[in-house]
């Protein structure tokens, strides 16, 4: 769990402080059930999605301090330029094949498909939004309707 979530968003991190370009985006998954309440029952999954929610959030805050066990500070130095574009989305559940799978008997009208956060990415690309650095963004499906609304 903490592999497949964290060190990914690390790496994904890194990369994008070297390598991603001005106009360009990095973009973090988190899970809303993680983001709005207590989840006892799924502590291993909280504790990765939690982390990389708090990654997301203290790179979207122009310090070289808050992330100094992650990143060197000169690559977070290379951060400055892109943090108008760190963006954490929270979904409950993305429509997969992988949960579809695991969760075979599930109520999918409250799953999120991908291709919509894929859109909303390409959104962001197209028009950068100012003030929503480092901005949670929840999605809700309910009946196949899905909306994405800022949590912070």
């Amino acid at each position: 769990m903490w592999e497949m979530n964290v060190e990914s968003s690390i790496l994904a991190a890194s990369l994008a402080s070297k390598y991603l370009k001005a106009d360009g985006l990095c973009v973090f998954v988190g899970a809303k059930a993680v983001a709005v309440h207590p989840t006892p029952d799924m502590l291993a999954y909280a504790m990765a999605k939690s982390a990389v929610a708090s990654l997301a959030t203290n790179l979207s805050i122009n310090s070289p301090f808050s992330v100094t066990l992650l990143l060197p500070y000169k690559t977070f130095k290379n951060f400055s330029h892109l943090l108008s574009f760190l963006l954490p989305f929270f979904s409950e559940v993305l429509d997969t094949e992988a949960n579809r799978k695991s969760m075979p008997t599930a109520d999918t009208s409250k799953w999120t498909p991908v291709h919509l956060i894929a859109e909303k990415v390409a959104e962001f690309l197209k028009e950068p939004k100012e003030n929503v650095n480092g901005k949670s963004w929840l999605i809700t499906t309910r009946a196949g309707e899905t909306k994405f609304t800022i949590y912070q």
